[in-house]
């Protein structure tokens, strides 16, 4: 199973939406939150198969977005 904290990853989400003066990433990270606050909320009425989807699917995402300029994730 998928280790990943869906309210821990909304709360990062959050320092680092406070921590921008970029609007972009201001809205980004607002809708990363988003999500992961949504997931954690849906989280009971997934099976660990799906919630482990899920759960891999926005932290792709989020490291997408996150990933140092010039970096090129796969």
């Amino acid at each position: 199973m998928t280790h990943i904290d869906p309210c821990r990853a909304a709360h990062e989400c959050e320092r680092a939406r406070k921590a921008t003066s970029d609007p972009y990433a201001r809205s980004m990270l607002t809708a990363l939150r988003d999500l992961w606050i949504a997931l954690d909320d849906e989280s009971c009425f997934l099976d660990a198969d799906q919630l482990a989807t899920q759960l891999l699917i926005v932290s792709a995402i989020q490291a997408r977005f996150t990933a140092p300029a010039g970096q090129t994730l796969h």
